[in-house]
């Protein structure tokens, strides 16, 4: 979490509010808020927390409860659009052009559904993601890494949050949010569900997932993502460490402390929310 905060304010130039969904101990992540007055923890609720399913799915499940939380709190009220990312994900250069290609296919989504709506009144709930790898073909067409949203777009959060706990079945092995928002989309096309809208947007120009070459290489994109996969441990963590070292900026002195979290702990499930 610390090194995705540090890539939103550093090469990001991210200047707005930065969350964080977690089930940390509260005092996790005090000091960062002890320099930044515009970073909030949202502690997740005992209730909010899934008993008897996949911890994996557990988790997960908190990205539909993020505009929950962020309602609870008034100093937010004004903030109507969101973008959301994986504590694995590194940003790794401005994201001004990435919102503003997302302002872009938002007013163009809209001005579609008022078209095809004109007895319509309010604008549809609409979530923005990357297309996943080879996405146009394969049943999990959304990357739920890193999305987009709007302030009104719980409705999506609820049929994704539905579909998490009821894709989840003992004899699977193949558990995700992905395949949960999958079938949401599914069943958006198929007209069992309405009232929500995903967009999607390629990944080409926006999201990087780095094998070595491209670390050796220092390619870099406004997303990083280094998945907890097979993907990460397939990286040397030497080379992941000096690759985003360079991406942060770090100076020397930093470099040589060896703070633990700016190297890519490969671990096969992630407990925060970014």
């Amino acid at each position: 979490v610390e090194r995705a905060y540090r890539s939103a304010r550093g090469p990001g130039q991210f200047k707005g509010y930065f969350g964080v969904v977690t089930d940390a101990p509260e005092n996790r992540y005090a000091k960062l808020q002890e320099n930044d007055d515009r970073i909030y923890i949202f502690q997740v609720k005992e209730d909010d927390v899934l008993k008897d399913i996949h911890p994996k799915l557990a988790v997960q499940y908190f990205k539909t409860l993020l505009l929950k939380y962020v309602s609870e709190v008034p100093e937010l009220d004004s903030v109507e659009y969101f973008n959301y990312i994986d504590f694995d994900i590194v940003i790794g250069e401005n994201i001004d052009g990435f919102d503003a290609m997302i302002l872009e296919k938002r007013i163009q989504a809209q001005k579609e559904y008022f078209a095809a709506h004109p007895e319509a009144t309010k604008d549809i709930p609409t979530i923005y993601f990357f297309e996943e790898i080879d996405g146009a073909t394969k049943k999990e067409p959304f990357h739920a890494g890193q999305f987009s949203f709007d302030r009104n777009s719980e409705h999506c959060f609820r049929l994704w949050g539905k579909e998490i706990i009821e894709c989840f079945l003992p004899h699977k092995y193949t558990l995700s949010d992905q395949i949960a928002i999958a079938r949401v989309g599914r069943a958006l096309d198929a007209g069992n569900v309405t009232g929500c809208k995903l967009v999607t947007t390629p990944r080409d120009r926006y999201i990087l997932f780095p094998f070595m070459k491209e670390i050796e290489s220092r390619v870099t994109k406004t997303f990083i993502h280094i998945t907890n996969t097979f993907r990460a441990a397939m990286i040397p963590e030497q080379a992941q460490v000096e690759y985003f070292a360079d991406i942060l900026n770090l100076t020397a002195e930093e470099r040589a402390s060896g703070e633990s979290f700016y190297a890519k702990r490969v671990q096969p499930l992630a407990d925060d929310l970014t």
